[in-house]
C-alpha cells in the first residue's frame, strides 16, 4: 500500500475509465440492426443489411462475421466482415452488401451453416468530437 492511499495500476484506472464512460454514454449511441438475408440472392452468396434506426446520431460499426458448418470455422475474409472496415451509418440509414460462402462449406449435405456477427459500435458526438465506444 502507498503512504498516501491506494496506488492504483494503470490497467486498474483504464477499466474504471471505460466503465464510467460506459454508464455516462450508453444512452447515447443506438441501437444497431443487423442481419443476414437471403431476400435479394441465392446461395452460395448471403446477403447482409445493417441499419441505424436511431434518429439522432451518426455512428460507425464494425461488423465480424465467423460461419461454421460441422468443425469447419471461417472468418468472412472481406473487409466489410472481418472488423476492418467501418461502416458508416447516419440516423435512419443503412447499407447492404453479400459475400460469399467459402467452397469448402456444402449447402448440399444437410449439414447446418451457423454465422456469428459481432459488433463494434462507435458514436461520434458533434458537439464535443469526442468518439465513445461501446
Amino acid at each position: 500500500m502507498h503512504p498516501r492511499g491506494r496506488k492504483y495500476g494503470l490497467r486498474e484506472l483504464k477499466a474504471r475509465r471505460d466503465q464510467v464512460y460506459g454508464e455516462q454514454t450508453s444512452h447515447l449511441v443506438p441501437p444497431i440492426s443487423y442481419c443476414l438475408t437471403q431476400e435479394r440472392y441465392t446461395l452460395p452468396d448471403v446477403g447482409f443489411d445493417v441499419k441505424n434506426p436511431g434518429a439522432r446520431y451518426p455512428v460507425r460499426a464494425h461488423i465480424t462475421i465467423v460461419l461454421a458448418q460441422g468443425a469447419l470455422r471461417h472468418l468472412v475474409p472481406s473487409g466489410h466482415y472481418n472488423g476492418e472496415h467501418a461502416w458508416n451509418l447516419n440516423p435512419r440509414q443503412g447499407f447492404g452488401g453479400h459475400f460469399g460462402l467459402p467452397p469448402e462449406f456444402r449447402i448440399d449435405t444437410g449439414d447446418r451453416i451457423r454465422a456469428k456477427l459481432a459488433t463494434q459500435v462507435a458514436d461520434y458526438m458533434a458537439v464535443s468530437g469526442t468518439q465513445l465506444r461501446r
